[in-house]
């Protein structure tokens, strides 16, 4: 038994040695890139995978497969369009989306010019969405159809009570997931809000990427996106997720994940949640593999997309799965 304990003991920290090497050769490599912020480390991986699959999303038909190479493209997009509406370093844009595609190239694409992104909860409505939105402390809010019609009724509401000025200030932008890029007329019918399309404006902006410059003073510890607390001790809180923190979860959890290019990582938490956006999808990217994502998590389809997608990993709630 004594004998059995010490080779296990042995066999642990010779993979402690092989981990600890390997996340300082993985620093040695950022180091080399220059990589500062969240968006210097997204760059520098859509350059060593370019031509890898880096997204599949299986809701949409056909289903869409995205190259780290394309997800860069689509990210400059965002990035220009932000600067053509005022966006600077240190402004918030919030995000209320479904696990889709571009919710990853909208963070990206705003970190790129120094913008944090505050991920709502998409269940979040009323007097809980307006706490989310006001502690945001943004202008502009990117929803979908499927979630925009709960931001269209808070402001309604609150150009009808005593502050309508708050509302006056937040511009409506909207996430199609149609080949039509117009805003829906039923969507906005009966409404006084303004609502803009997201894809018109991104048609006419560059796919060239942004001089990094524009995020010259973020830091390391400066916040990448905003993640909201659940709430149920009280108001939900802005949790802030810093650079360092998106960075680090890649480099340290890359390697226990056993992820390599040729893998198909299948997210099920919404990627509004830090274990998905940060311990999944960061490790996921720095591996050069492929995410994997629905809109809405589902336990019948659950078993059948691992078969049909054929993913040989996935991020749960609580463990990671091999």
């Amino acid at each position: 038994m004594a004998a059995a304990s010490s080779s296990s003991l042995a066999e642990l920290e010779a993979q402690y040695r092989q981990y600890d090497e390997l996340i300082a050769s993985k620093r040695a490599w950022l180091k080399r890139c220059g990589v500062v912020t969240g968006a210097d480390y997204w760059e520098a991986l859509a350059e060593r995978h370019s031509s890898l699959p880096c997204i599949e999303a299986i809701s949409v038909s056909p289903v869409r497969v995205l190259s780290y190479r394309e997800v860069e493209q689509h990210a400059n997009r965002v990035a220009h369009w932000g600067l053509s509406v005022g966006l600077r370093q240190g402004d918030v844009v919030a995000l209320m989306s479904e696990n889709r595609w571009e919710f990853v190239t909208v963070v990206l694409g705003l970190a790129k010019i120094g913008v944090t992104a505050a991920m709502i909860n998409n269940h979040l409505r009323e007097a809980l969405l307006h706490h989310a939105l006001s502690i945001a402390n943004t202008r502009h809010i990117i929803a979908t159809r499927s979630t925009m019609p709960a931001v269209i009724h808070l402001v309604d509401s609150i150009r009808a009570g005593p502050t309508p000025q708050e509302a006056e200030a937040w511009q409506l932008w909207l996430l199609l997931d149609t080949t039509d890029s117009s805003v829906p007329h039923e969507l906005v019918d009966g409404s006084h809000s303004a609502v803009k399309s997201l894809a018109e404006a991104l048609a006419h902006c560059s796919t060239e990427r942004p001089d990094r410059a524009l995020r010259d003073r973020v830091r390391p510890r400066d916040p990448m996106f905003y993640i909201y607390t659940s709430g149920t001790t009280g108001k939900s809180k802005a949790a802030r997720f810093s650079n360092k923190r998106w960075i680090g979860a890649g480099v340290c959890w890359s390697g226990p994940s056993l992820l390599g290019p040729s893998d198909k990582y299948y997210i099920a938490l919404p990627l509004f949640h830090g274990n998905a956006m940060a311990v999944a999808l960061s490790p996921c990217l720095f591996s050069g593999a492929c995410a994997v994502i629905r809109e809405k998590f589902s336990a019948s389809n659950f078993v059948s997309d691992m078969r049909v997608y054929g993913v040989r990993r996935r991020w749960s709630n609580h463990a990671f799965i091999q």
